[in-house]
């Protein structure tokens, strides 16, 4: 059930950040009904303004060397690329901000992966002296699927033999692999794997 739930929640991870990405730039390029109206049907600004260019064109071609149907083109022009350059830089604040967060939340989920190393050590040394440390474990696992919520992992756990016959539970957390590119390996390394962690970066 772990498995599973870690799998799908990884899914509903991911599609919740598209979809709150794609509607960001959906406000910023909002193109529904806000322009002219033509042929029975709303056009946004940017289809307005091409719509606008277009018929400008048009006319040119018929009264070539007019001053005035020079300047309705010109016009035309200058309105869509003031426009185009408006959601640009908006887009691109945008993208800085987004970067930012990608920025964050990596240094967040460092924090939990060395959280999760400490907490099997603390765990290891426990079993090392016949104890279940069943609160700590439960603490990893709140962790472990705050991590799964960010990115696909693959969880899994093995016994190591410590000598004298005894053995302890030991932890391993993989990238989950999902990059369709068989020759590309870095996209299922170990984050964790009992004591020993690793970090990750953009």
């Amino acid at each position: 059930l772990d498995i599973r739930y870690r799998d799908e929640i990884a899914k509903v991870g991911q599609k919740t950040k598209k979809l709150e990405t794609l509607n960001k730039i959906a406000m910023i390029l909002d193109e529904t009904g806000k322009g002219v109206q033509g042929e029975g049907e709303d056009f946004g600004l940017i289809a307005a303004d091409l719509a606008e260019l277009e018929s400008a064109l048009r006319e040119l071609t018929t009264q070539t060397g007019h001053q005035e149907w020079d300047n309705e083109v010109r016009a035309a022009a200058q309105s869509l690329c003031a426009k185009l350059n408006s959601y640009a830089t908006r887009l691109e604040r945008e993208y800085e901000s987004e970067v930012k967060n990608l920025e964050n939340k990596v240094s967040e989920i460092n924090s939990w992966l060395s959280n999760i190393r400490d907490l099997n050590e603390t765990i290891r040394n426990s079993e090392i002296h016949g104890q279940d440390a069943l609160e700590l474990r439960d603490e990893r696992n709140v962790l472990i699927d705050k991590l799964a919520e960010q990115i696909h992992i693959d969880v899994t756990y093995v016994y190591e033999d410590i000598g004298g016959g005894q053995q302890v539970s030991k932890l391993i957390i993989k990238l989950a692999g999902d990059n369709p590119d068989s020759s590309v390996t870095s996209d299922s390394a170990e984050l964790i794997n009992g004591i020993f962690g690793s970090q990750i970066s953009i």
